[in-house]
């Protein structure tokens, strides 16, 4: 895809050249393509991911000279224990595929954290969840918290899709909190 193209945001969207920017060798990283298009849709002047994995975040936000705020696990912050440090106006969220990726331990180290910011990111980390209603629950705590955060008139936008792993269906889509009014729905398969 080239620099100056722009997907409608009214349907499905797809990137078969995801472009650069974040780290596309961090498994479940999205393409910093349709971050850039959900900053120029929704003329966003700031950010924020309190799950920012690779960065992709801000990197989109910095080609576009938009300012960000991004946190994770890996960085000092868990969503899970942690106040949400501002009032944001626009949330990307991307949560992760239960089960599927395992970051902590997988894609960074536990103990560089712990020793780090003082907490074992293990304990907090949604792709270590079991079971998948414990999973369901964790996730939507999480959706919840962020969407409680928002200013007045704020918008999230979350990026999900539904699961299948040996023959069963897990709907990401179907079980995620949905609060305050959904404007559209964009939709990514993932399979297992």
């Amino acid at each position: 895809m080239s620099e100056g193209q722009n997907h409608s945001l009214t349907s499905i969207v797809s990137y078969p050249e995801r472009g650069v920017g974040g780290n596309n060798k961090y498994r479940g990283n999205c393409s910093r393509e349709l971050i850039k298009d959900l900053i120029k849709h929704f003329k966003i002047p700031h950010i924020s991911d309190y799950m920012c994995g690779s960065g992709t975040i801000k990197d989109a936000a910095d080609s576009l000279g938009v300012s960000s705020s991004v946190y994770d696990l890996h960085s000092g912050f868990d969503l899970m224990k942690h106040d949400v440090p501002d009032r944001p106006g626009f949330i990307f969220r991307h949560p992760p595929y239960h089960n599927i990726i395992t970051y902590s331990d997988s894609m960074y180290s536990a103990a560089d954290v712990q020793s780090r910011y003082g907490y074992d990111p293990r304990k907090s980390d949604l792709s270590r969840i079991p079971d998948w209603d414990g999973f369901v629950k964790a996730m939507n705590y999480c959706v919840m918290k962020q969407f409680c955060a928002l200013e007045k008139g704020g918008r999230m936008a979350v990026l999900v899709g539904d699961i299948k792993k040996r023959g069963k269906l897990y709907s990401m889509i179907f079980e995620l909190a949905k609060p305050g009014t959904l404007e559209n729905v964009i939709i990514k398969a993932q399979h297992n």
